[in-house]
């Protein structure tokens, strides 16, 4: 299958060739349509703009495909092409952050066999996917009790009679009841069932092909369904059902994330993208929760202001409390490169004002960076007797090693080792 890689923010022009690949009209046309289908959906599309031939795509990473074509959009790096090393090291830095946020079912049994390396995003949870399907059936598929309504040759459960007569009046032999089964149709397996078609129909050329088709052959038959949103929040999953979690997970993931082109079933769409900006907050604050002596909270709101009947709240990603003193400490993430410069006003009064509402003592700006820097500086005071608040900016290197890179992000943000204090 054909492949662009291309990094976040970055552009594609119709007719152009990047790696050996062409971005074509059609292609284009496919991406204009799933466009307008998120707008009228979710009232705007994020994950990319459309250009006047070409389209442009914002902070989402991760991967969509059009058709036979696979585009793989890459976290943000310096270079304008998605060719050679740097393209492999950004491409394992990302599937190092899913993994540690808990997108990538890293506790699946199938991941361990996997060298991640040699997939994309895509790739990776069709692999995954097929896998953990494959470990189900050997295992043997649970069964489920059901209710069902069809004729049988035995009287069981209790006898429909206007159905009976209307179905079996040259039949005595047979009885039209509503009665209860006990088999392997039900709807977790309605769901995998649904997922492996998808993947039939999206690996047409692939290695996976013959796998999935041999499991589609030995799945047992199905009652097709329509998946929505609600279909999961029907599932239940106790010890029984505990194995189906990772592939359930998996099917939901690109069920969802589906949109059939209904017209020509030429150039169907499935988006796998990740906003960067929530990503990084989560894979921060993942880490800095390890740390024992401080508890760790995310998204915290607060009330801001209050007029009549109408308020407003404020938001902190990250407030961290140390358990013995008290201190409070609030981060800001933001997933951008400031390249050295100092960051925004704008930045700079939201966390002034983090400080004052949460009682912070220390705030701090977090960034990636080419390299580990951590800058101290301070509120000004406005009057005689006020307490000093300390604002910094941190950037942090991403690390090679997933272990490393946890720890570089507790020592910096004032869990190891602080310079100033607690």
């Amino acid at each position: 299958m054909a492949r662009i890689t291309i990094f976040e923010h970055g552009q594609l022009e119709v007719g152009h060739t990047y790696a050996g690949v062409q971005f074509t009209q059609g292609h284009y046309d496919a991406l204009g349509k799933f466009h307008r289908q998120q707008a009228e959906k979710n009232g705007k599309t994020d994950y990319f703009s459309l250009l006047f031939g070409a389209v442009k795509f914002a902070q989402y990473v991760g991967v969509l495909q059009v058709g036979e074509l696979t585009i793989e959009v890459l976290p943000k790096a310096d270079q304008d092409t998605g060719e050679g090393s740097e393209a492999n090291y950004w491409r394992n830095q990302l599937l190092q952050m899913l993994r540690a946020v808990g997108t990538l079912p890293v506790q699946a049994p199938s991941f361990s066999s996997l060298h991640v390396q040699q997939y994309d995003i895509l790739e990776l949870y069709f692999e995954l996917f097929v896998k953990e399907v494959d470990a189900l059936m050997r295992l043997g598929l649970i069964k489920q009790y059901r209710q069902q309504s069809c004729n049988t040759k035995a009287l069981k459960g209790a006898l429909l009679f206007g159905q009976h007569l209307q179905q079996n009046l040259v039949h005595q032999e047979r009885f039209y009841t509503h009665h209860t089964v006990y088999d392997q149709q039900h709807l977790m397996h309605e769901i995998l069932f649904e997922a492996l078609i998808l993947l039939q129909r999206l690996c047409k050329g692939h290695a996976l092909q013959g796998r999935i088709a041999r499991l589609l052959l030995d799945f047992p038959p199905q009652q097709r369904i329509k998946i929505n949103e609600g279909t999961f929040s029907k599932l239940s999953f106790g010890r029984k059902q505990a194995p189906y979690q990772q592939a359930i997970h998996i099917a939901k993931l690109l069920l969802l994330n589906y949109h059939p082109d209904v017209v020509s079933g030429q150039e169907d769409v499935l988006a796998l993208l990740f906003d960067m900006n929530a990503l990084w907050e989560r894979f921060v604050f993942v880490n800095l929760q390890q740390n024992p002596d401080w508890e760790v909270r995310e998204q915290v709101t607060k009330l801001f202001w209050k007029g009549g009947n109408n308020s407003s709240d404020m938001k902190a990603d990250i407030v961290c409390r140390h358990r013995h003193s008290q201190r409070v400490v609030v981060l800001d993430t933001k997933w951008k490169n400031i390249n050295g410069n100092a960051p925004s006003p704008e930045d700079l009064r939201q966390m002034y004002v983090y400080a004052d509402y949460y009682g912070a003592s220390r705030v701090a700006l977090v960034y990636p960076g080419k390299e580990d820097n951590r800058v101290y500086g301070k509120f000004q005071k406005l009057c005689d007797g006020q307490e000093e608040k300390v604002c910094e900016v941190v950037q942090i290197a991403p690390k090679v090693a997933l272990n490393q890179w946890g720890k570089t992000i507790a020592k910096l943000l004032f869990f190891e080792t602080a310079p100033y204090g607690i």
